[in-house]
Protein backbone atom coordinates (compact mmCIF):
# COMPACT_ATOMS: atom_id res chain seq x y z
CA UNK A 1 0.00 0.00 0.00
CA UNK A 2 1.30 3.41 -1.25
CA UNK A 3 -0.24 5.92 1.17
CA UNK A 4 2.52 8.82 0.84
CA UNK A 5 1.89 12.26 0.79
CA UNK A 6 1.65 13.34 -2.75
CA UNK A 7 4.48 14.69 -5.26
CA UNK A 8 5.11 14.58 -8.61
CA UNK A 9 7.72 12.28 -8.32
CA UNK A 10 4.45 9.72 -6.97
CA UNK A 11 1.62 10.93 -9.38
CA UNK A 12 4.43 11.03 -12.48
CA UNK A 13 3.03 9.56 -15.41
CA UNK A 14 6.77 8.31 -16.01
CA UNK A 15 5.83 5.86 -13.61
CA UNK A 16 3.32 4.14 -16.45
CA UNK A 17 6.44 3.61 -18.64
CA UNK A 18 8.19 0.87 -16.51
CA UNK A 19 7.69 -1.51 -18.55
CA UNK A 20 9.95 -1.40 -21.85
CA UNK A 21 8.68 -4.67 -23.32
CA UNK A 22 5.01 -6.26 -22.46
CA UNK A 23 5.37 -8.85 -25.49
CA UNK A 24 5.19 -12.61 -23.42
CA UNK A 25 8.19 -14.54 -24.00
CA UNK A 26 8.04 -17.12 -26.82
CA UNK A 27 9.50 -19.91 -25.43
CA UNK A 28 7.59 -22.54 -23.26
CA UNK A 29 10.41 -23.08 -20.49
CA UNK A 30 9.17 -26.44 -19.56
CA UNK A 31 9.66 -27.90 -23.26
CA UNK A 32 12.61 -25.57 -23.77
CA UNK A 33 14.03 -27.21 -20.47
CA UNK A 34 13.20 -30.26 -21.53
CA UNK A 35 15.23 -30.34 -24.95
CA UNK A 36 18.39 -28.79 -22.88
CA UNK A 37 18.24 -31.80 -21.40
CA UNK A 38 18.52 -33.72 -24.12
CA UNK A 39 21.28 -31.67 -26.14
CA UNK A 40 23.07 -32.22 -22.78
CA UNK A 41 23.07 -35.41 -23.07
CA UNK A 42 24.06 -35.16 -26.85
CA UNK A 43 27.12 -33.19 -25.78
CA UNK A 44 28.02 -35.50 -22.94
CA UNK A 45 28.41 -38.62 -25.27
CA UNK A 46 30.45 -36.41 -27.80
CA UNK A 47 32.74 -35.41 -24.82
CA UNK A 48 33.25 -38.98 -23.98
CA UNK A 49 34.54 -39.54 -27.99
CA UNK A 50 36.37 -36.72 -28.15
CA UNK A 51 38.23 -37.25 -24.75
CA UNK A 52 41.42 -38.96 -26.71
CA UNK A 53 41.95 -35.85 -28.48
CA UNK A 54 41.38 -33.60 -25.87
CA UNK A 55 43.72 -35.18 -23.84
CA UNK A 56 46.48 -35.02 -26.74
CA UNK A 57 45.69 -31.02 -26.99
CA UNK A 58 44.45 -31.28 -30.67
CA UNK A 59 40.96 -30.56 -29.45
CA UNK A 60 40.07 -27.77 -26.83
CA UNK A 61 36.95 -28.97 -24.74
CA UNK A 62 34.33 -26.19 -25.10
CA UNK A 63 34.67 -26.93 -28.53
CA UNK A 64 32.53 -30.22 -27.67
CA UNK A 65 29.63 -28.04 -26.24
CA UNK A 66 26.80 -27.73 -28.39
CA UNK A 67 25.34 -24.43 -30.16
CA UNK A 68 22.18 -24.91 -27.69
CA UNK A 69 24.08 -25.05 -24.41
CA UNK A 70 26.38 -21.49 -25.81
CA UNK A 71 23.08 -19.85 -26.49
CA UNK A 72 21.63 -20.67 -23.33
CA UNK A 73 24.75 -19.33 -21.14
CA UNK A 74 24.61 -15.74 -23.47
CA UNK A 75 20.59 -15.26 -22.67
CA UNK A 76 22.31 -14.27 -19.73
CA UNK A 77 24.38 -11.35 -21.08
CA UNK A 78 23.60 -8.20 -21.85
CA UNK A 79 24.05 -6.79 -25.31
CA UNK A 80 26.53 -5.02 -24.83
CA UNK A 81 28.12 -7.67 -23.13
CA UNK A 82 27.42 -9.95 -26.96
CA UNK A 83 29.03 -7.15 -29.37
CA UNK A 84 32.28 -7.76 -27.17
CA UNK A 85 31.82 -11.42 -27.37
CA UNK A 86 31.18 -11.35 -31.26
CA UNK A 87 35.08 -9.84 -31.29
CA UNK A 88 36.45 -13.14 -29.53
CA UNK A 89 36.20 -15.52 -31.88
CA UNK A 90 34.13 -16.49 -35.56
CA UNK A 91 32.47 -19.39 -33.37
CA UNK A 92 31.43 -16.91 -31.15
CA UNK A 93 30.27 -14.06 -33.65
CA UNK A 94 28.47 -16.13 -35.19
CA UNK A 95 26.41 -17.59 -31.74
CA UNK A 96 25.79 -14.22 -30.87
CA UNK A 97 24.15 -12.79 -33.43
CA UNK A 98 21.57 -15.81 -33.30
CA UNK A 99 17.94 -14.29 -33.28
CA UNK A 100 17.23 -15.51 -30.66
CA UNK A 101 19.37 -13.84 -28.63
CA UNK A 102 18.14 -10.67 -29.74
CA UNK A 103 14.23 -10.68 -29.89
CA UNK A 104 14.02 -8.19 -26.80
CA UNK A 105 15.83 -4.95 -28.02
CA UNK A 106 16.20 -2.00 -25.60
CA UNK A 107 17.97 1.64 -26.67
CA UNK A 108 19.14 3.02 -23.74
CA UNK A 109 16.92 6.66 -22.92
CA UNK A 110 18.42 9.76 -24.69
CA UNK A 111 20.65 7.76 -27.80
CA UNK A 112 20.75 9.70 -30.82
CA UNK A 113 19.40 7.21 -33.22
CA UNK A 114 20.92 7.25 -36.87
CA UNK A 115 19.89 5.23 -39.89
CA UNK A 116 23.37 2.82 -39.24
CA UNK A 117 22.08 1.80 -36.03
CA UNK A 118 19.00 1.14 -36.64
CA UNK A 119 19.97 -0.42 -39.69
CA UNK A 120 22.15 -2.55 -37.33
CA UNK A 121 18.76 -3.41 -35.14
CA UNK A 122 16.53 -4.52 -38.46
CA UNK A 123 20.06 -7.22 -39.17
CA UNK A 124 18.94 -8.59 -35.82
CA UNK A 125 15.32 -9.02 -37.02
CA UNK A 126 13.75 -8.55 -33.12
CA UNK A 127 10.43 -9.37 -31.82
CA UNK A 128 9.99 -6.21 -29.39
CA UNK A 129 12.29 -2.57 -29.95
CA UNK A 130 12.20 -0.34 -26.57
CA UNK A 131 13.18 2.97 -27.86
CA UNK A 132 12.05 5.31 -24.84
CA UNK A 133 12.94 8.89 -25.17
CA UNK A 134 15.25 8.39 -27.90
CA UNK A 135 16.43 11.35 -30.37
CA UNK A 136 15.71 11.52 -34.04
CA UNK A 137 17.28 14.94 -34.93
CA UNK A 138 19.88 12.07 -37.01
CA UNK A 139 17.74 9.68 -38.07
CA UNK A 140 16.34 9.82 -41.80
CA UNK A 141 12.85 9.09 -43.09
CA UNK A 142 14.36 6.56 -45.60
CA UNK A 143 16.42 4.84 -42.66
CA UNK A 144 12.80 4.70 -40.62
CA UNK A 145 11.26 2.96 -43.85
CA UNK A 146 14.10 0.48 -44.10
CA UNK A 147 13.95 -0.65 -40.49
CA UNK A 148 9.89 -1.17 -40.86
CA UNK A 149 10.15 -3.15 -44.37
CA UNK A 150 13.05 -5.28 -42.93
CA UNK A 151 11.61 -6.24 -39.72
CA UNK A 152 7.92 -6.41 -41.29
CA UNK A 153 6.22 -10.20 -40.34
CA UNK A 154 8.68 -9.91 -37.80
CA UNK A 155 8.18 -7.14 -35.27
CA UNK A 156 5.71 -8.10 -32.73
CA UNK A 157 6.17 -4.79 -30.29
CA UNK A 158 7.17 -1.12 -30.68
CA UNK A 159 7.89 1.16 -27.85
CA UNK A 160 8.62 5.00 -28.37
CA UNK A 161 7.64 5.88 -25.36
CA UNK A 162 8.77 9.65 -24.94
CA UNK A 163 10.40 10.07 -28.71
CA UNK A 164 9.88 13.65 -29.88
CA UNK A 165 12.21 14.70 -31.72
CA UNK A 166 12.87 14.27 -35.78
CA UNK A 167 12.15 11.41 -37.46
CA UNK A 168 10.84 9.69 -33.97
CA UNK A 169 8.30 11.79 -33.44
CA UNK A 170 5.08 9.81 -32.78
CA UNK A 171 2.99 10.99 -35.31
CA UNK A 172 5.97 9.78 -38.04
CA UNK A 173 6.69 6.93 -36.53
CA UNK A 174 3.36 5.50 -37.03
CA UNK A 175 2.66 6.93 -40.31
CA UNK A 176 5.58 5.04 -41.77
CA UNK A 177 4.77 2.22 -39.65
CA UNK A 178 1.48 1.61 -40.79
CA UNK A 179 2.98 0.83 -43.94
CA UNK A 180 4.67 -2.14 -43.23
CA UNK A 181 3.90 -3.12 -39.82
CA UNK A 182 0.45 -5.50 -40.10
CA UNK A 183 1.98 -8.00 -37.58
CA UNK A 184 1.99 -5.41 -34.25
CA UNK A 185 0.32 -6.52 -31.51
CA UNK A 186 1.98 -4.52 -28.41
CA UNK A 187 2.48 -0.36 -29.34
CA UNK A 188 3.72 2.11 -26.73
CA UNK A 189 3.08 5.65 -28.01
CA UNK A 190 2.99 7.29 -24.67
CA UNK A 191 4.30 11.29 -24.50
CA UNK A 192 6.04 11.11 -28.18
CA UNK A 193 3.34 14.23 -30.60
CA UNK A 194 1.04 11.84 -31.74
CA UNK A 195 -1.52 12.60 -34.23
CA UNK A 196 -5.23 11.44 -34.72
CA UNK A 197 -4.16 10.68 -38.61
CA UNK A 198 -1.25 8.56 -38.06
CA UNK A 199 -2.65 6.58 -34.77
CA UNK A 200 -6.22 5.70 -37.40
CA UNK A 201 -3.54 4.51 -39.84
CA UNK A 202 -2.04 2.36 -37.37
CA UNK A 203 -5.28 1.09 -36.07
CA UNK A 204 -6.25 -0.09 -39.32
CA UNK A 205 -3.81 -1.03 -40.29
CA UNK A 206 -2.68 -4.23 -37.82
CA UNK A 207 -4.85 -7.38 -37.56
CA UNK A 208 -4.55 -7.63 -33.86
CA UNK A 209 -3.79 -5.47 -31.44
CA UNK A 210 -3.26 -6.58 -27.54
CA UNK A 211 -1.87 -3.53 -25.68
CA UNK A 212 -2.22 -0.32 -26.74
CA UNK A 213 -0.57 2.70 -24.53
CA UNK A 214 -1.47 5.93 -25.07
CA UNK A 215 -0.56 8.23 -22.69
CA UNK A 216 0.02 11.67 -23.00
CA UNK A 217 -1.91 11.66 -26.00
CA UNK A 218 -3.76 15.09 -24.92
CA UNK A 219 -5.77 16.09 -28.34
CA UNK A 220 -6.90 12.42 -29.06
CA UNK A 221 -10.36 12.65 -30.52
CA UNK A 222 -13.34 10.06 -29.47
CA UNK A 223 -13.72 9.48 -33.07
CA UNK A 224 -9.70 8.22 -32.97
CA UNK A 225 -10.15 6.22 -30.12
CA UNK A 226 -13.47 4.58 -31.76
CA UNK A 227 -11.80 3.36 -34.28
CA UNK A 228 -9.07 1.58 -32.46
CA UNK A 229 -11.92 0.01 -30.22
CA UNK A 230 -14.18 -1.44 -32.84
CA UNK A 231 -11.45 -3.03 -34.45
CA UNK A 232 -9.79 -4.74 -31.34
CA UNK A 233 -11.58 -4.08 -28.85
CA UNK A 234 -12.08 -8.18 -27.87
CA UNK A 235 -8.65 -8.26 -28.28
CA UNK A 236 -7.09 -5.55 -26.23
CA UNK A 237 -5.61 -6.73 -22.49
CA UNK A 238 -3.88 -3.57 -21.84
CA UNK A 239 -5.11 0.20 -22.89
CA UNK A 240 -3.62 3.28 -21.23
CA UNK A 241 -4.93 6.56 -21.73
CA UNK A 242 -3.45 8.72 -19.17
CA UNK A 243 -4.16 12.50 -19.51
CA UNK A 244 -5.93 11.97 -22.57
CA UNK A 245 -7.65 15.13 -22.23
CA UNK A 246 -9.86 15.42 -24.74
CA UNK A 247 -11.51 12.19 -23.99
CA UNK A 248 -15.27 12.28 -23.48
CA UNK A 249 -17.94 10.19 -21.69
CA UNK A 250 -19.26 8.35 -25.49
CA UNK A 251 -15.70 6.88 -25.18
CA UNK A 252 -15.54 5.63 -22.01
CA UNK A 253 -18.71 4.44 -22.80
CA UNK A 254 -17.53 2.69 -25.77
CA UNK A 255 -14.64 0.98 -23.76
CA UNK A 256 -17.13 -0.77 -21.44
CA UNK A 257 -18.97 -1.87 -24.38
CA UNK A 258 -15.54 -3.12 -26.89
CA UNK A 259 -12.86 -4.38 -24.10
CA UNK A 260 -14.14 -6.75 -22.26
CA UNK A 261 -11.54 -8.86 -21.98
CA UNK A 262 -9.29 -5.93 -20.45
CA UNK A 263 -6.65 -7.04 -17.95
CA UNK A 264 -4.97 -3.45 -17.19
CA UNK A 265 -7.15 -0.18 -17.61
CA UNK A 266 -5.28 3.38 -17.17
CA UNK A 267 -7.81 6.28 -17.15
CA UNK A 268 -5.78 8.25 -15.01
CA UNK A 269 -6.18 12.18 -15.51
CA UNK A 270 -8.71 12.06 -17.76
CA UNK A 271 -10.49 15.39 -17.08
CA UNK A 272 -13.58 14.48 -18.40
CA UNK A 273 -14.15 11.03 -16.45
CA UNK A 274 -17.33 11.25 -14.49
CA UNK A 275 -18.10 9.52 -11.14
CA UNK A 276 -21.01 7.62 -12.97
CA UNK A 277 -19.09 6.83 -16.32
CA UNK A 278 -16.55 4.74 -14.46
CA UNK A 279 -19.16 2.79 -12.42
CA UNK A 280 -21.10 2.35 -16.00
CA UNK A 281 -17.60 1.66 -16.93
CA UNK A 282 -17.00 -0.87 -14.35
CA UNK A 283 -19.66 -3.24 -15.20
CA UNK A 284 -18.19 -4.62 -18.00
CA UNK A 285 -14.72 -4.97 -16.46
CA UNK A 286 -15.19 -8.07 -14.64
CA UNK A 287 -11.78 -9.46 -15.83
CA UNK A 288 -10.08 -6.20 -14.95
CA UNK A 289 -6.50 -7.06 -13.05
CA UNK A 290 -4.76 -3.45 -12.89
CA UNK A 291 -6.72 -0.29 -12.73
CA UNK A 292 -5.16 3.07 -12.76
CA UNK A 293 -7.53 5.98 -11.69
CA UNK A 294 -4.45 8.44 -10.37
CA UNK A 295 -6.14 11.85 -10.57
CA UNK A 296 -9.53 11.40 -11.53
CA UNK A 297 -10.81 14.41 -9.09
CA UNK A 298 -14.50 12.97 -9.62
CA UNK A 299 -14.36 9.66 -7.79
CA UNK A 300 -16.15 9.20 -5.03
CA UNK A 301 -16.90 6.42 -2.36
CA UNK A 302 -19.73 5.33 -3.91
CA UNK A 303 -17.79 4.88 -6.87
CA UNK A 304 -15.47 2.59 -5.27
CA UNK A 305 -17.87 0.28 -3.61
CA UNK A 306 -18.98 0.20 -7.31
CA UNK A 307 -15.84 -0.17 -8.76
CA UNK A 308 -14.72 -3.40 -6.04
CA UNK A 309 -18.20 -5.12 -6.52
CA UNK A 310 -17.75 -5.40 -10.35
CA UNK A 311 -14.82 -6.23 -10.47
CA UNK A 312 -13.27 -9.24 -8.19
CA UNK A 313 -10.21 -9.64 -9.78
CA UNK A 314 -8.35 -6.16 -9.12
CA UNK A 315 -4.91 -6.98 -8.42
CA UNK A 316 -3.39 -3.46 -8.44
CA UNK A 317 -5.48 -0.37 -8.23
CA UNK A 318 -4.01 3.22 -7.67
CA UNK A 319 -6.53 6.02 -6.54
CA UNK A 320 -3.72 8.81 -6.29
CA UNK A 321 -4.63 11.74 -5.71
CA UNK A 322 -8.09 11.24 -5.68
CA UNK A 323 -9.48 13.78 -2.80
CA UNK A 324 -13.01 12.76 -2.12
CA UNK A 325 -11.56 8.93 -1.16
CA UNK A 326 -11.91 8.31 2.15
CA UNK A 327 -11.45 5.72 4.84
CA UNK A 328 -14.82 4.64 4.16
CA UNK A 329 -13.46 3.30 0.51
CA UNK A 330 -10.45 1.26 2.35
CA UNK A 331 -13.52 -0.62 4.14
CA UNK A 332 -14.79 -1.56 0.52
CA UNK A 333 -11.53 -2.30 -0.73
CA UNK A 334 -10.47 -4.41 2.10
CA UNK A 335 -14.08 -6.23 2.04
CA UNK A 336 -14.53 -7.32 -1.69
CA UNK A 337 -10.79 -7.95 -2.75
CA UNK A 338 -9.22 -9.10 0.28
CA UNK A 339 -8.45 -12.22 -1.24
CA UNK A 340 -7.01 -10.70 -4.74
CA UNK A 341 -5.31 -7.39 -3.92
CA UNK A 342 -1.80 -6.72 -3.69
CA UNK A 343 -1.27 -3.15 -4.41
CA UNK A 344 -3.39 0.01 -3.41
CA UNK A 345 -2.10 3.18 -3.87
CA UNK A 346 -3.86 6.03 -2.42
CA UNK A 347 -0.99 8.83 -1.65
CA UNK A 348 -2.42 12.24 -1.94
CA UNK A 349 -6.03 10.91 -0.81
CA UNK A 350 -6.10 13.91 1.94
CA UNK A 351 -9.31 12.52 3.76
CA UNK A 352 -7.10 9.02 4.09
CA UNK A 353 -5.55 8.43 7.22
CA UNK A 354 -2.84 6.31 8.74
CA UNK A 355 -5.58 4.92 10.93
CA UNK A 356 -7.80 4.00 8.09
CA UNK A 357 -4.93 2.39 6.34
CA UNK A 358 -3.28 0.41 8.89
CA UNK A 359 -6.87 -0.64 10.33
CA UNK A 360 -7.76 -2.08 6.65
CA UNK A 361 -4.95 -3.66 6.01
CA UNK A 362 -4.87 -5.93 9.35
CA UNK A 363 -8.44 -7.21 8.35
Amino acid sequence: VNCRESSFDNDSPRLLCSKLHRLPLEESGEVYTDHLHAVAKSAYDKLQEMTPRILKGQLSQWQCLPDEIWLYTFNFLSHCDLKNLMMASRYFNRLANDQTLWRYITVKPKYSMTDISLATIAHHQPLSLAMVKCQGNNLSLDGLKYFFKETQGRLKELNICGCSQGSLMGSVVMSVASQFCQQLTHIDASFCHLSDEAFVAMSNCTETLESVCLNGFQSMKDASLLILLKKHGQSLRTLELYACFSLTASAFHTIGEQCTNLRRLCLGSCNKLTDSAVIDLSVNLGQIEEFDLRGVKNLTNDCIQKIVRNCPCIRTLVLANCNQISNSALTEIATYLKTTLRSLDVCGCNSVSDNGVINRSEE
